[in-house]
């Protein structure tokens, strides 16, 4: 990046390019609770680069009002919150939350001086315990934020505020590097079986929805020279903020994700003071069954047979991978019967698998239905063959256009490479 680049990125005062850009957004500026009670204390509010001072006045409403007074520029923080307004300490000159000059002591009763000045003042909105506001021009604002968070009930939420001697981007990009944890919130930097020790340089993987973005550091177990086995699968549940009510948990593995969600939630529980505790590791799995594998499988292959078209060594392969969800799989094959067809002579898999995945296991890209939901991903060929016809299905499936389904295809060969190189590392 240059030094010109960094500028425009970075500078966020009034007239510059990103300034501007953020002034069409609502930003929150401060805690609800920095102004507990009406015509309380004022408080200090530093954003995009200008100082401002925000107060709730005697109705309960927020005002936020430029940091000096236009007269003499005394400082507002010193005001007096009085009857709707925010008075100057300096000559008594009085401004709602709206920046109108409300009372001037300092000039003669029949004075109308007072309504040619004003003093700069933005819109407020109260949601989610936080105080927003619209530094924009008054033409494009928008409506307030309405996210889900901020319709959430106090007892479904927590909100904090920190401050970061650095500029959005800095505070951004250390929010989504991955790879200082393998230090600076590493507690077990003498553990060398530990997955975050043995990878400190995770490979960033970014997903672009409709909706958003989803990330991930990704430290494959075949850099760390050692076997999936001798990684630990320790983790640690943290506490954190003013009331311990940030529930955070680091390390685990998948395979141990059931143990590791009953600790946050008797954790949450107890900071809640909630008296209960997690039940998931009374409750079955997706597919558990009712009896032992065994004895699950003469009862249903027979049975299953005598229902749907499909070959009973295919059945138990389905058995194997779904449990008693495998019947949900064999009714797509009723309704469809190609899709009873074997995707590949390398694998039992069939085509009403990937209509399965999608429909009820939320795939969403071709990478994670071939590598993730078949054992067609784990063969020789990794279904490289047959990613042709599994796209056009999902894709029918997901609505995908053309140029979707050959984007899907060339992000799972990607990802497929990458695994490759990984393996070859």
């Amino acid at each position: 990046m240059t030094p010109e680049d960094n500028v425009r990125l970075t500078r966020v005062g009034p007239g510059t390019p990103m300034g501007n850009l953020m002034r069409r957004y609502w930003q929150p500026v401060a805690l609800s609770g920095e102004l507990p009670e009406n015509d309380g204390a004022p408080i200090r509010v530093r954003i995009l680069g200008e100082d401002l001072i925000a107060f709730r006045d005697t109705e309960g409403k927020i005002g936020l009002v430029d940091a000096f007074c236009p007269h003499r520029r005394a400082p507002m923080f010193f005001g007096r919150n009085e009857e709707c307004g925010l008075r100057c300490v300096y000559h008594g000159w009085k401004f709602d939350r709206n920046g109108n000059c409300v009372d001037m002591p300092s000039e003669p009763p029949d004075s109308l001086f007072k309504t040619k000045v004003s003093i700069p003042a933005y819109p407020t909105h109260e949601a989610g315990g936080l105080v927003w506001a619209y530094l924009g021009p008054p033409e494009h604002q928008t409506a307030p934020p309405d996210y889900e968070l901020l319709r959430a009930p106090d007892t479904h939420r927590h909100v904090s505020k920190t401050y970061e001697d650095c500029n959005w981007l800095q505070a951004l990009e250390g929010g989504i590097d991955t790879s200082h944890s393998s230090f600076l919130h590493n507690m077990n930097l003498g553990d060398n079986t530990y997955l975050r020790n043995a990878d400190g340089a995770p490979r960033l993987e970014v997903e672009r929805t409709p909706y958003g973005y989803t990330y991930a550091g990704i430290r494959p177990l075949a850099f760390s020279g050692k076997s999936e086995s001798k990684i630990s699968r320790k983790h640690r549940v943290i506490k954190e903020g003013r009331t311990g009510k940030i529930i955070t948990i680091a390390g685990g593995k998948l395979t141990t994700y059931r143990n590791m969600a009953k600790d946050a939630v008797n954790a949450a529980c107890k900071a809640l003071n909630v008296k209960a505790q997690c039940i998931t590791d009374k409750k079955p799995l997706p597919g558990g069954l009712r009896m032992g594998y065994e004895d699950y499988l003469k009862e249903a292959v027979p049975e299953f047979a005598s229902h749907y078209p499909v070959p009973t060594e295919t059945i138990q392969h389905l058995i194997g991978l779904y449990g008693s969800r495998a019947e949900r799989v064999l009714e797509l094959v009723k309704s469809e019967p190609t899709l009873a067809e074997t995707i590949s002579p390398e694998s039992k898999d069939m085509y009403a698998q990937v209509l399965f995945s999608v429909r009820e296991e939320g795939a969403r890209t071709l990478s994670d239905i071939i590598l993730r939901r078949l054992t067609l991903g784990i063969t020789a060929s990794r279904g490289v063959g047959q990613a042709e016809k599994i796209a056009g299905l999902a894709g029918q499936e997901l609505k995908w256009s053309e140029d979707e389904k050959r984007h899907a295809i060339e992000k799972f060969k990607k990802a497929l490479n990458k695994e490759t190189a990984c393996l070859k590392t």
